[in-house]
C-alpha cells in the first residue's frame, strides 16, 4: 500500500502508526498493532468499528474491540515505585 493511499483515509491512531511504519520510524508493539489493524480494516473507511474477526492474534487488542484487553497491568505496588523514581528525576533536574 503506497503513502498516498493511506493519506485517503479517515483521520484515525492506526493512520497516524502506519504512515509513520511506512516513513521507516520506529513504533512500540501497540503502535504497530494499531496499524495492523488499520491496514487489515483500509484505515476504517467504513467506520470505526470491531472488525469481529476473533481469528485473528490481535484481536483481543484490536482498538474498536469492546472487550479489548490491557497490553499490561501495574500492580499498586509497582505505580508507587515508579512514582518515587519520578520524583527523584524531577528533583535532580530543578
Amino acid at each position: 500500500m503506497t503513502r498516498e493511499q493511506v493519506e485517503k483515509w479517515p483521520t484515525s491512531a492506526g493512520k497516524t502508526h502506519y504512515l509513520r511504519f511506512i516513513d521507516g520510524e520506529k513504533l512500540t508493539m501497540k503502535q504497530r498493532i494499531v496499524a495492523n489493524c488499520a491496514f487489515c480494516n483500509c484505515g476504517y473507511v467504513d467506520g470505526r468499528e470491531d472488525c469481529a474477526m476473533p481469528f485473528c492474534p490481535f484481536y483481543d487488542l484490536m482498538p474498536y474491540n469492546k472487550n479489548k484487553i490491557k497490553l499490561r497491568t501495574v500492580s499498586d505496588e509497582q505505580k508507587a515505585e515508579m512514582s518515587t523514581r519520578m520524583k527523584k528525576r524531577s528533583k535532580g533536574k530543578s
